[in-house]
């Protein structure tokens, strides 16, 4: 098994903030038929991955900020953090 994480803006979605067919279709194969773990890495608040995670079938976690969150794909918290004020 390997893990792939990518940011979203410019990576998984273009410009126009949408997933391509081509970018979806590569990202489904690498999971089903290269065993590999897709994790999507953003600034984003949890709630904004929701979508991309049902578009991508995604099947293992999303780690994000706003607070720096790690998430299941049920979009449930696994684990949460809070940067130290400065």
């Amino acid at each position: 098994m390997k893990l792939l994480a990518l940011d979203i803006d410019g990576t998984v979605v273009n410009s126009q903030h949408q997933v391509t067919e081509p970018v979806r279709n590569a990202l489904i194969h690498a999971q089903r038929e290269r065993d590999m773990r897709i994790v999507l890495a953003s600034g984003r608040p949890t709630s904004a991955l929701r979508h991309l995670v049902e578009i991508l079938e995604l099947k293992t976690y999303g780690a994000t900020c706003s607070p720096t969150t790690v998430v299941k794909p049920s979009n449930s918290p696994r684990a949460r953090y809070s940067m130290p004020s400065s």
